[in-house]
């Protein structure tokens, strides 16, 4: 009998003190980088697809949507995290039409290499 009430003890403990996180709304295979930083810069998480589908902090949105709550909401600083399969020019392209509608910080997520 005691051994149990150690076991629920452990299960409770590592209920309360697990941290939950929110999954994505669609799968992202982050891009590859040499370099390591701070994924936690921005309050917002922009999310592009593989298939160019756009999410703001797991809220799947189309662009006309993101484009005009950043210009409405003033969002000026966002974290960015693009599937590996998305062409560059793409990214790029979102990233100059979020520039006009206000976005000043942009802070793109990756991967550090294993090699």
């Amino acid at each position: 009998m005691p051994l149990i009430n150690v076991v629920f003890l452990l299960l409770i403990f590592f209920m309360i003190a697990g941290q939950l996180t929110t999954t994505d709304p669609f799968p992202i295979t982050p891009l590859r980088s040499a370099t390591g930083g701070d994924p936690d810069l921005a309050p917002k998480l922009l999310l592009i697809g593989r298939d160019g589908r756009l999410a703001l902090d797991g809220v799947a949105l189309d662009e006309a949507t993101l484009l005009a709550r950043f210009r409405d909401a003033g969002l000026s600083t966002v974290r960015l995290k693009a599937d590996g399969a998305v062409p560059a020019t793409t990214v790029i392209a979102l990233m100059e039409r979020l520039r006009d509608a206000g976005l000043r910080d942009l802070h793109l997520l990756t991967v550090p290499t294993t090699e």
